[in-house]
């Protein structure tokens, strides 16, 4: 019995849906077949030719690569995000929203 749960746990976790958040999941339903997301996609480890091959292959274009998080910024079709989420080597798929810093705060006397 605790065989088959950890199985089907395994199989859930390994699932395209769990790979992607519900937001970009949503636009995705949404989407015109020729409309493209520019996404993180972290794989199992860096991004390699073979990965970068692999995102080509279903019409992405590679953008940059973020090896400290074994990932790369692409330009995907909506349409193709489910087979590339479907890849065993990729771990999760993300919109590539941009990251602002805060303004410092000043300490008092501080300008």
């Amino acid at each position: 019995m605790c065989h088959a749960t950890a199985l089907a746990v395994t199989v859930w976790a390994s699932s395209w849906e769990s790979k992607l958040p519900s937001d970009l999941r949503k636009v995705m339903d949404q989407a015109k077949p020729a409309d493209k997301a520019e996404v993180i996609v972290q794989f199992r480890t860096g991004p390699s030719p073979n990965e970068h091959r692999k995102v080509e292959h279903l019409g992405g274009t590679h953008l940059r690569t973020l090896g400290v998080i074994n990932s790369g910024v692409y330009v995907v079709p909506f349409s193709k995000l489910k087979a590339l989420a479907s890849e065993p080597v990729v771990v999760r798929i993300a919109p590539n929203r941009g990251v602002s810093t805060p303004a410092p705060v000043l300490a008092d006397g501080d300008q």
